[in-house]
């Protein structure tokens, strides 16, 4: 939601990041103008960090891609463990019961 929010202001100004960055340098600016420029810049440039911090972190939640081409979950070694320890209560009649059938 929010990318698409920053997307859509940036694509809404008239020039492009790299024509107001030409265009600040010009000496034929007058004040205004100028402060026009610089503003339209820091504008732009919030939106751009903005996306850049969102994409950042939606990375770890989205996932990791394998060689396969699926998203693996950063997290899949920790619900390893988490299922490892729900199982261990079962593990002692487990044991019984392989001892039995032994």
């Amino acid at each position: 939601l929010l990318m698409g929010e920053c997307r859509e202001s940036l694509a809404a100004y008239k020039t492009s990041l790299e024509e107001d960055t030409k265009l600040a340098q010009q000496p034929s600016l007058t004040g205004r103008e100028r402060l026009a420029v610089r503003l339209r810049l820091g504008e732009k440039a919030i939106l751009s960090s903005t996306m850049d911090a969102v994409r950042r972190r939606l990375a770890p939640i989205r996932g990791i891609p394998t060689k396969t081409g699926k998203m693996a979950s950063p997290n899949a070694d920790i619900i390893e463990g988490f299922d490892f320890i729900d199982e261990l209560p079962k593990k002692p009649a487990q044991l019984i019961d392989g001892l039995t059938r032994w």
